[in-house]
Formats: structure tokens, sequence, C-alpha cells
């Protein structure tokens, strides 16, 4: 398991950031301990590998083992050879792994050890995985308990539940688990600090969550260490809900920001990045003396070397603060494609290609299916379909057989010009002084994030527009690009959706501006705090954010007096990773024994 994230890497105080991400960490780390303590003795602990990461954001080994951990196994098809009676099984509630607790239950009868079994179910237990051990005939046998594991701190500014294919799951499968552990979340925060003063969005999907929230917010039961508050917060002036589905352009752009980069062409996940071990940590100098044994290692080839797991902070990598919102741009992509383009990087031009121009005509469309199939294979069919189901792959005119469906296409052409998508290099400052956050994508400015600046930065899309006109005009307007600082925005109160209500309404999908007063406050909202106190507005990204997305929001932040934003996410997404989780699950390997002990 990756080391713990040091905290004082990922904790600020509170007067810095509004809210305390530090509170979080050590809620579910708390929460973690009261489960394992639950099971007396010794313990052997076999682990969801997809937990890996995201519990070693929150803890480490050491600590599990002062708790009365011995051994750590990975949850895996095979025999499981425990060294202490208690076995505690620590996994999401997914199908597959009670299958497979099932046979490692049986095995054991079978072989006559005995254990005590205890299935811990994170973010909490589930009725399906009850029936299944069940219908397996084991459930008399193990003791089902849940964990609360929520909000993970990804860095002082990012939270994130760490929900893997949460936007397959939502739109594609229909399965909105995700959907209702976001809930809970956001209901944590509303206990900590109160309640969120306005919740506005945009979508079908960010509606349904704003209104659970609301309903369970009603309902909610008192949990120990979280009071239920039911004032409106002081420290929180809104929630803004992205739908990942409302904006599909920015993800399959090439990030070329430092982190969105690596991301890129590496991959990180859980803020770790797997890379060779002798670039993480270059061989010594003592090893370049003559001695025969280290002239061996050096000879070494990088591909026969094991992988080394990296942390990408502040404290790991000196210069990762500096750089991590630096705009890379690549100047000579056309090389990479004469190399042979990724099958992820071309269904991500595609979709880009459907999505901006309302669709691709018949003809080309069945031409570019027909050659991408034949190029990677007819297995990638059904990842077509998908894409056609999410209408993210589309022809013009559509089908017959798709044209009574409710119609998910973007006026990318239309909100373009409305909202100043794309912004002349000269008009969007320089790459060390950027005036607009087109900068993060050399002229591109998200749409997820002008939507938020609708909200919470009107000034500076104003700005962008009268930017945009005092450059018509010859020696008209000041030229802030090349002002020693850029001048900050004084923060406005929330309004809604105040201004935009037009361009709002052409996108797809319901708009939610909710405002709540609360039982025991007489406040109605942000707009009575006094301006002198600084206020913090969350961003929650429902289907996975970008790290583009995420420096984007942190210029607006550098740009804003009065007003903070903390990013919260199920998931750090990229175009490759939404790609990667419609195309065909990978052929199970041979099964090895269950292992990977700590």
């Amino acid at each position: 398991m990756p080391a713990s994230v040091n905290s004082d890497d990922t904790s600020v105080k509170p007067e810095e950031s509004g809210i305390d991400v530090l509170a979080l960490k050590e809620l579910a780390k708390r929460s973690l301990l009261e489960a394992l303590n639950s099971v007396n003795g010794s313990k052997t602990l076999v682990l969801d590998p997809s937990l890996v990461g995201p519990l070693g954001l929150v803890t480490d080994v050491a600590f599990l083992k002062q708790n009365g951990l011995d051994k750590m196994f990975w949850l895996e098809s095979g025999p499981l050879n425990a060294p202490t009676p208690n076995i505690v099984y620590l996994c999401r509630p997914k199908i597959k792994y009670a299958k497979i607790i099932a046979d490692h239950i049986r095995k054991h009868t079978a072989a006559g050890d005995k254990h005590i079994y205890t299935l811990i179910l994170t973010p909490r237990t589930s009725t399906l995985i009850s029936q299944v051990l069940e219908e397996e005939g084991v459930l008399g046998e193990i003791t089902i308990l849940p964990y609360n594991l929520q909000f993970i701190p990804l860095e002082d500014d990012v939270i994130s539940l760490e929900h893997e294919n949460a936007f397959k799951e939502i739109w594609l499968d229909g399965d909105e688990t995700a959907l209702y552990n976001s809930a809970q979340a956001l209901l944590t925060l509303q206990r900590l600090y109160g309640l969120f003063p306005r919740i506005l969005g945009k979508g079908e999907h960010a509606e349904r969550l704003a209104r659970l929230l609301i309903r369970l917010n009603a309902q909610q039961i008192t949990t120990p260490g979280l009071p239920v508050s039911q004032g409106v917060s002081e420290k929180i002036d809104s929630l803004i809900i992205v739908e990942r589905r409302a904006d599909m352009v920015t993800p399959m752009l090439t990030q070329l920001t430092y982190e969105g980069l690596i991301d890129e062409l590496v991959g990180v996940s859980n803020t770790y990045v797997e890379l060779p071990a002798n670039i993480v940590s270059p061989p010594s100098q003592a090893n370049t003396s003559g001695d025969t044994t280290s002239q061996a290692l050096n000879t070494t080839p990088v591909q026969a070397e094991k992988k080394k797991k990296y942390q990408l902070s502040s404290a790991t990598d000196p210069l990762f603060k500096e750089l991590r919102d630096v705009n890379f741009a690549l100047t000579h992509l056309e090389d990479l494609v004469a190399e042979g383009a990724d099958r992820r990087t071309i269904l991500r031009m595609m979709v880009l290609a459907s999505v901006v121009s309302g669709g691709i005509k018949v003809k080309q469309l069945e031409s570019l299916k027909r050659v991408f199939l034949q190029t990677y294979g007819y297995e990638l069919l059904p990842t077509l379909l998908s894409l056609e189901s999410l209408q993210l792959l589309q022809s013009n005119p559509l089908p017959p057989s798709q044209a009574h469906l409710p119609s998910m296409k973007l006026p990318f052409t239309a909100l373009r010009k409305q909202l100043r998508l794309l912004i002349e290099e000269s008009e969007g400052g320089t790459d060390a002084m950027p005036n607009d956050i087109s900068y993060v994508y050399s002229g591109y400015a998200p749409l997820s994030i002008r939507l938020v600046q609708c909200v919470a930065q009107m000034n500076a899309v104003l700005a962008s527009f009268n930017a945009s006109d005092s450059g018509k005009g010859k020696g008209k307007g000041k030229d802030v690009s090349q002002a020693s600082e850029m001048p900050k925005m004084n923060a406005h109160p929330i309004v809604g959706w105040k201004g935009f209500e037009d361009v709002i309404n052409t996108i797809p999908g319901p708009t939610v501006d909710i405002t709540q007063t609360g039982i025991e406050s007489k406040a109605q909202g942000p707009s009575l705090f006094p301006k002198e106190q600084s206020t913090t507005t969350v961003v929650f990204f429902l289907g996975g954010c970008t790290f583009t997305e995420i420096t984007a929001i942190r210029w607006m932040a550098k740009r804003t007096r009065g007003r903070r934003f903390m990013i919260a996410t199920t998931g750090v997404v990229s175009g490759n990773s939404l790609i990667e989780s419609l195309l065909p699950a990978a052929k199970p390997k041979t099964a090895k024994v269950a292992g990977g002990s700590s």
C-alpha cells in the first residue's frame, strides 16, 4: 500500500481555505479504525486492490499493524492461506468479490480450517451482496459491517470520492450508486459546515443529485462525531454541481498543463504515477564506481526493471507545486501521428468531431467506423455502440431509430460565441501572466469552468467580452498582459444564473437553482454576508474532472478577492480514462494464489 500523505501537505488552516481537509482525512481514518477494532485479536486483511490507492491517502500499513493487522492479501480468486483466526475482507460492494469470498469460506470449511469472517463494505453495506452471500450458502458464516469512506483529500483544495468509472456507471449503465454516494459525501460537508446557502447546477443528474441531497438532509440520522446542522453555512457560499455529461468537449482535448500532461502520457491514479525504478530513484554516485556488481546493475535494461509508485506532491517533487498549473503546449504533434495513434486517441477525436459539429455526416461516420473496426478489431464494436447510446458519436441527420430520443446535442457553435470558449492568443495574455482561463488549453476556455464563472466570477466572463471588444479597436483598452501583476476581482454575491439564463437554457438538461435557508438561521444566503468576510464556493464534478479543469479553477481563485474554491469530484479523469472505461474488459489472466501480503 502506498505511504500515506503527510498531513502537513494535505491540510491547511481553516482561515486559509475555509474547509479543513484534514478533518475529512481524520474522519475517514477514524471510521476505518472503528471498523477494524470491532474485530478483536490479530487479523488478516484481504483487500480489494482498487482500494489500495484511496486508503493510502488516509492511512498506512504501519497504522493498520498497530491496530491488530498481521498479514494483508489481495482479494482475488484462488486459495487463501490466512495465519490468523480472524479474516477481515475490505472491499467495494461488487458481486464478483462476494463470490470470491464465498469460495474462500467453502474451501476453508472443506479443509477443516476454522476462521471468524468479517466483511467490511465501503462506502456502505449492500442488500444485493447479502443476497449473493445467502445464495452461496455462507451468509451465516460472516459478519457484515460498513466503512463510510467518503471524500479523500488529494490536495489542499481538492477532495475526491475516488470512484472509478462513475461516468460509465451513471450515464451508460444507469447505475446511480455514485450519485447516492456523492449525496452522502456532500451531506457530510453540510453537517460539518452548515447548509449550502445555494445549490446550482446544469443537467438531469445534477438536478437529481441536488434533490437527493435535500431529501437526505431532511431524513438524516445522527452519526457519531458529526453534528446535525440545520443552519446556513457561514463559511460556504454555494455548491455548484458540474455534470460531466454537460461538457464532453473538455475531457476529450489533450491536457497541456504539467500535471495534465503526466496524466495523458503516463497516467495518474490516486495522486501516484508508476515509473521505472531507475527513473524515480536514479543510481547513486557510489554505483558508478568500478564495482562489478554495481556495473551489472547499471547495465540492466529499463524495460526489465520493475516499476515503482511515485507520488505527485510538493513534498516529493520540489518543483511540482510551481509547475503543476503551467501550460506546456506541444507544437509538433504531427510526428506522434506518424508513429501510429492509440485507439483511445482516435475515439477521442471522433467524439470531439461529433460533439463540436452536432454530428458527423452519415457517409463519413459509416466510413470512419468501418475503417476503425478494420484497423483495431471488431471486438470494439460494443464500444462504438456505447458511444452512440451516450449520444457522443452521432450522425447528422439522426437515423429514424434515434429521432424519438431526448436530444443531448450541445449547441457548441452558439456557445462558443456566447461564452467566448475560443480566445485569440493575443487576447489571453501570456503563459507567465494569463488573463483568462483559456490559457490552460492554449486558447480554449473549458465550458465546464465557464459555467462556474457564470455563477461565481461573472465579472471575469464580462471582462473577457470587454477585452474582445477593445481588441477590435486600435489603441483602445488597457493591455493587462503587460501589467506587472494581474489585478484581483472582488467577489460578488452568488445570485444564481442571473444574466446568463438564455445561454444556460440552450444547454440540454434542467437548470438547478435552489436556495436553502435552514430552520436555525434567519440568513437568506451569502448576499447578507459582510463584504470583508471571505467565503468558499464548493464546485462538485459529478462524473469526474480533469487536472486541467482543476488548474482553471485555481486560476479563478488567484484572481478573486474574498472567495476561495474547494474542488470536489467523484474522481479525476482524462479523455483516455473515460474512453478506457467503455472499452471491452481485458481477458482475465490465469488465477494466482491469493497473495501480495504486506
